[in-house]
């Protein structure tokens, strides 16, 4: 359990230093590393399932160029990003049978609602909580 929860604040840290500083962190890293702890005796193919999307969602990104912000504004955009985003880490997870109905529907819905209720705070903070919620899958599975 303690290394879960080193795990999550090395995954916290990799979102916030992707938006403060070095974004490859964010899109990169933190994808490559919940990958290797997610397949990480369970199955191999887990790791291409999970990071090859995640990195994907993380790229578009929500801000000013974003298609999703064109598309559904600055709340709703932030919102569906952290869907997507969490749907890319999970849907893997989820159809091999490592992650229940109740915890893949409420992972989405977690990072749905954490990304569009923390943008008001600063980055500092709410950065590393979004972090956290997409780092919360290692105690899911």
């Amino acid at each position: 359990m303690i290394w879960k929860i080193g795990l999550t604040l090395i995954l916290s840290a990799c979102f916030w230093w992707g938006g403060k500083r070095w974004h490859n962190a964010r899109r990169f890293i933190m994808p490559i590393i919940l990958s290797i702890f997610c397949a990480w005796g369970r199955a191999w193919w887990l790791f291409p399932a999970i990071c090859v999307p995640m990195a994907g969602m993380l790229t578009l990104g929500y801000g000013d160029k974003s298609p999703l912000r064109r598309i559904f504004g600055d709340g709703w955009g932030r919102g569906v990003w952290g869907l997507l985003v969490a749907l890319a880490a999970s849907l893997g997870l989820f159809i091999g049978g490592f992650l229940p109905i109740y915890w893949f529907i409420g992972y989405l819905a977690l990072n749905f609602t954490l990304e569009n209720a923390l943008k008001k705070l600063p980055q500092d903070i709410g950065d590393p909580l979004i972090g956290l919620g997409f780092a919360s899958l290692v105690f899911l599975i």
